[in-house]
């Protein structure tokens, strides 16, 4: 090829492509396809296409860095070369790969697949066409093809893009538009975190950008409510389905500043013919709360859309920083297709059907893309996709629920973001039905101390108790709790009669809990560390009638109506010790305990937990975190949290040795990692 000797910069829109794909080379390139049914006059094409090369300098211009400083010119070439490429049967399998961005060469292909049937491809690197410049250049090659003579040329000269290049690095230099560069620098959104999706892979895999795509048509009744609902807010339509995929991405994510980048349209009449990178992706901003309605979300989409096209020719990366990797970028486009014709283009046979199959243009690095596209009164989503960070399943449900989000839009506009529906139907029942068949048959009917009772009665000698230098065997901590179940029958405890333990952990702790359950009635974990007003608020609205406490803890008990009886008292009189234990009638659904709330949103609220719930949970961590006779738990959660439950009872139904931690040793590091070396600790 050729060549002018002059040459000519590159405009904003090729710099910034030249620097995304130095930093994340792959597949920029534009593209569209057609299916031709009918006749069709290969040679008449070529000829059209010859004269498309002829009247568009950049369908022959190639980069140069002649220049020096490594700084690339565009050079426009005499466009010699043969971009026509005409294949038919077998041979149509043998397609070229796609091409980096800088390949500047048009390619045509024409595959005859069939005595009537055809299909025309046409190619060209990201850095001489955006998706607009790839329609022009499809409309104009149609229209060729349409004249009686291909060879004969339209005498109206279309803008060449070098004079687009030119005064675009013009305006840009010129003191005007230090305005539109001051507005940009505003907007600038590179100091917000990227945006991630969670189904999204932590890194890139593989070695360069290679998109992959699957879409779909809205259907008619999607399609009109969303025309509806655009007309009821005051948006267009591609507004609406903007707004729509950034509350996705927000609903999708962990951010509350979401950025999507748009497409300018050409909005100068001299540029309707021109074909050439001339769009540029521009940054909407949107900031998200779990309160915002939909319909403002709309509002400020629309209102960012209005103000970023009023400057859009002074958009430019130029001052703003690209660190190492693109991630740096917005990486969730969106892309409204307007084709100024509709389509099928017109050939000159009547007797042929023309039908755009795909028309696509990759100038810069994404994640997810979605285009709409309308087509004969139809809207087709496309979704682009980086395969390096998105499986193809992961792409098709975020899909489904744009579309069910979109529906949801729809119906009504002013719902809050958050309350906007995600789930499909099918999702909806999976995750309301499939996921909640959750029944298990554990055998009959259990209360808590009864889960207790049959492991003493499988392993009466294991130790079931250790503290400091005090040792239990199952046998002798469930005769303990027995004997003090009668005292405090006597002392009128019964089901669902609630019982303040004020204890530290001790042995004589764990005995007055069981002993409070094997008489029927619950406990109530009042830590000795609370404040007293706090302690005082949750004995009166318990109305607790029975205090258990300890000698050492006597002075802490605030002022109250309760009987208090401190267990270490009982424990070394043997006169007060109790034999012939009745079994209580209790049941499951009986009360095991009380939990309060910390009261950190309001007044604490005691929680009521039956035996059947809180055994329901025991059962099911011996099925799934089984523990055995060789295991040792140390036990170190206040009574007081919900974790204790389990800490106390897991080992005690399992046949596990329960070790309990010194009073304040769970704030003693050098303690805690003693204790698990020397007492053969396992949880």
């Amino acid at each position: 090829m050729s060549e002018h000797s002059e040459g000519y910069r590159l405009s904003p829109q090729q710099r910034r492509l030249q620097r995304v794909s130095s930093l994340d080379p792959g597949q920029y390139v534009a593209q569209a396809s057609f299916e031709v049914e009918g006749r069709l006059d290969v040679e008449r094409l070529r000829a059209a296409v010859r004269s498309l090369v002829r009247r568009h300098e950049v369908l022959r211009t190639s980069l140069s860095e002649r220049s020096g400083g490594g700084v690339p010119l565009q050079l426009i070439g005499d466009g010699t070369n043969d971009c026509f490429e005409f294949v038919r049967g077998t041979e149509c399998e043998a397609v070229d790969g796609e091409r980096s961005g800088a390949d500047s060469s048009l390619r045509v292909r024409c595959e005859q697949r069939g005595d009537e049937q055809w299909q025309v491809r046409v190619s060209l690197g990201a850095m001489w066409s955006d998706a607009e410049g790839m329609a022009t250049l499809c409309e104009q090659m149609w229209a060729a093809y349409d004249e009686v003579d291909a060879d004969e040329e339209s005498e109206e000269s279309p803008l060449q893009y070098v004079d687009f290049s030119e005064w675009q690095n013009g305006l840009l230099e010129s003191e005007e538009s230090e305005a539109g560069r001051a507005f940009w620098r505003r907007h600038d959104p590179q100091h917000l975190p990227p945006l991630r999706l969670s189904s999204e892979s932590e890194s890139a895999r593989g070695a360069s950008f290679t998109p992959e795509c699957f879409d779909e048509a809205l259907d008619d009744e999607l399609l009109e409510a969303v025309r509806a609902a655009s007309e009821s807010c005051e948006a267009e339509v591609d507004e609406f389905l903007l707004a729509c995929w950034m509350c996705l991405l927000y609903r999708l994510s962990t951010n509350a500043d979401v950025v999507v980048n748009i497409f300018e349209r050409r909005k100068h009449e001299e540029l309707e013919g021109a074909i050439g990178l001339i769009g540029r992706a521009l940054p909407v901003h949107c900031q998200f709360d779990q309160k915002i309605a939909f319909g403002e979300v709309l509002k400020r989409t629309r209102r960012t859309v209005v103000e970023l096209s009023k400057w859009q020719e002074y958009y430019t990366d130029d001052d703003t920083h690209l660190d190492q990797r693109t991630d740096s970028l917005p990486q969730h486009p969106f892309i409204f297709e307007h084709l100024r014709r509709p389509v099928p283009f017109a050939t000159p046979d009547a007797t042929t059907c023309l039908r755009l199959l795909g028309l696509r243009a990759h100038t810069e690095p994404f994640r997810i893309k979605l285009v709409a596209s309308p087509r004969a009164g139809r809207l087709r989503l496309e979704w682009h996709y980086d395969p390096r960070r998105f499986d193809s399943t992961s792409v098709r449900r975020l899909a489904a629920q744009y579309l069910r989000l979109l529906a949801s839009a729809t119906t009504d506009p002013a719902c809050a973001v958050a309350r906007l529906e995600l789930l499909t139907d099918e999702e909806r029942h999976t995750s309301l039905v499939e996921w909640n068949r959750t029944e298990v048959d554990y055998g009959g009917t259990h209360c808590l101390h009864q889960l207790f009772e049959q492991q003493a009665a499988r392993t009466p000698d294991a130790i079931a108790l250790a503290y400091e230098n005090e040792r239990l065997t199952y046998a002798e901590l469930n005769g303990s709790a027995e004997r003090f179940a009668r005292l405090l029958s006597m002392k009128g405890v019964g089901p669902d009669v609630v019982v303040g333990l004020m204890m530290e952990r001790s042995v004589e702790m764990v005995v007055a809990l069981l002993a409070v359950l094997k008489a029927g009635g619950a406990y109530l974990p009042l830590d000795p560390e609370y404040p007293a007003d706090r302690l005082s608020f949750m004995l009166e609205d318990s109305a607790v009638s029975l205090l258990l406490t300890q000698r050492r803890l006597r002075d802490r008990v605030p002022e109250h109506v309760a009987e208090v009886v401190c267990m270490d008292s009982l424990l070394i009189d043997d006169g007060l010790s109790v034999d012939g234990y009745d079994d209580i009638n209790v049941t499951p659904d009986s009360l095991a305990y009380v939990i309060y709330t910390s009261g950190s949103t309001g007044r604490p609220k005691g929680v009521m937990v039956s035996h059947r719930a809180i055994s329901n949970r025991l059962l099911w961590m011996r099925e799934h975190y089984p523990l055995t006779l060789s295991d040792a738990l140390l036990q170190k959660t206040s009574l007081s949290f919900d974790a204790s439950v389990w800490e106390l009872f897991h080992p005690l139904q399992s046949g596990a040795r329960l070790l309990l931690a010194r009073p304040g040793g769970e704030r003693d590091l050098e303690y805690l990692v003693e204790t698990v070396a020397t007492q053969g600790v396992t949880v």
